[in-house]
């Protein structure tokens, strides 16, 4: 709940890397195009919450927006996702 202060203990600002997951594209059908990253059992991830951050699609920094949560607007309460 203190991501000034996690990332002067990290030495760096918090980073979500791994494998981009298919969903049902349902922000691309609103013109928001989304990914999906799941956390690893034990991952150590925010506090739920929505967060400014930047994304590094073929390696380029984007402005992006990061949802940490479930997704109860779609049903889906099984497991956290950043």
């Amino acid at each position: 709940g203190h991501p000034e202060a996690a990332a002067r203990l990290l030495g760096g600002d918090y980073r979500i890397g791994g494998i981009v997951e298919h969903g049902n594209q349902l922000g691309r059908t609103m013109g928001f195009p989304t990914l999906n990253q799941f956390f690893t059992p034990g991952q150590c991830t925010p506090r739920f919450g929505v967060y400014a951050s930047v994304a590094y699609p073929e390696g380029s920094p984007v402005p992006a927006v990061t949802n940490i949560g479930m997704r109860p607007t779609i049903g889906d309460t099984s497991y956290p996702i950043g």
